[in-house]
């Protein structure tokens, strides 16, 4: 009878946390849209950010971006964009994208294109002059 209790209670726990899961899961994903445009935000601001300290420093000069450059510029987008989004933001995209190095992939991914978008534009612009 005592195995019985045991197993029972083991079945309820279960549930238990299926179903607490199920609920966060709905609530997050309801919420996506407000945390993606959170998440834009953050990387517009950040872009802005970067873009006018690093970015157009270098090709102002005439320089390429450097890998070793590149790198700095990437650890500070991605930085900035985490401490923007703020914790509990940053907590719902952990679950959705299932931790920061997948997100961190796709983030970095956005922001080498458009440097490289960002970069053609100055250069068109510096050889028409």
């Amino acid at each position: 009878m005592f195995i019985f209790y045991i197993l029972l209670s083991c079945i309820l726990l279960y549930i238990s946390i299926t179903i607490t899961s199920l609920i966060k899961r709905k609530f997050i994903f309801q919420r996506f849209e407000h945390i993606h445009s959170i998440l834009e935000q953050s990387k517009i601001t950040a872009f802005n950010k970067i873009f006018g300290d690093k970015i157009l420093v270098q090709k102002s000069s005439g320089f390429k971006i450097n890998s070793k450059e590149l790198e700095i510029i990437q650890r500070e987008f991605l930085n900035f964009v985490f401490l923007s989004c703020g914790t509990k933001i940053l907590k719902d995209l952990k679950y959705i994208y299932g931790d920061l190095d997948s997100l961190s992939i796709i983030l970095l991914n956005q922001l080498s294109q458009k440097i490289i978008v960002v970069e053609s534009d100055i250069d068109k612009y510096q050889n028409t002059e």
